[in-house]
């Protein structure tokens, strides 16, 4: 049987040892190298399967997110599982946004880190069931009676300053908040919209009257 390997990015060393204790029990996985630190994981010469990490490594969210798209640049072939203490659809959002494949939560029972694993390993994606059915209620709810998603008024204010033809810096200054935050919410705002370039936003952000300015 061929092994699934495994590089699993965690800080806590109790952490670390659990998950290798119950994945080592499986004779199909195998975890390759541990890393406590975005640093070392980038500096292994590992081939990994399957990266299982952490996100909260980075301090923050944001920060998180852009962790996700860190190690896909250094492993390319291989495949980001989460495993996460948070809930939030809106975490599960942004980092499958930035290409994770699963997530799954450090509550969770032993047997969904386990299937996690081996379907990100062949390329699927895996949610915790409990966060699945937690996103689907979150996007039907998000939706108005026209079927359009909503947006947070917190999301309409960036969509409208990235709309009228301001880069995510300018957006930043403008609005006062840190650049890698405008980034996050362009993530949730184009996954929310579904739409994957700029022509796409503006357009969106006109059908939901965004671009209209009250005289002052």
């Amino acid at each position: 049987m061929a092994s699934i390997r495994i590089l699993l990015v965690d800080n806590e060393v109790l952490v670390r040892e659990g998950v290798r204790m119950v994945l080592e029990r499986e004779p199909d996985l195998e975890i390759i190298h541990e890393a406590a630190a975005l640093h070392e994981a980038l500096q292994s010469a590992a081939d990994p399967t399957v990266i299982i990490v952490e996100p909260l490594l980075a301090g923050d969210r944001s920060r998180g997110a852009d962790l996700v798209t860190d190690l896909l640049r250094r492993y390319p072939s291989s495949q980001v599982l989460v495993l996460s203490q948070m809930e939030a659809v809106e975490d599960v959002r942004l980092f499958l946004s930035r290409g994770a494949r699963g997530y799954v939560l450090k509550k969770g029972p032993a047997v969904e880190l386990v299937e996690a694993v081996r379907r990100v390993a062949k390329g699927q994606e895996y949610l915790q069931p409990s966060l699945g059915a937690a996103l689907l209620k979150a996007t039907r709810a998000g939706r108005s009676r026209n079927g359009v998603p909503e947006l947070t008024p917190r999301e309409k204010e960036v969509l409208r300053v990235l709309a009228i033809g301001h880069t995510n810096a300018e957006a930043a200054a403008i609005l006062s908040y840190a650049v890698r935050t405008v980034e996050g919410y362009r993530s949730r705002i184009m996954r929310k919209l579904d739409v994957e370039s700029r022509a796409e936003l503006v357009r969106a952000a006109s059908e939901l009257n965004l671009l209209h300015f009250d005289p002052q």
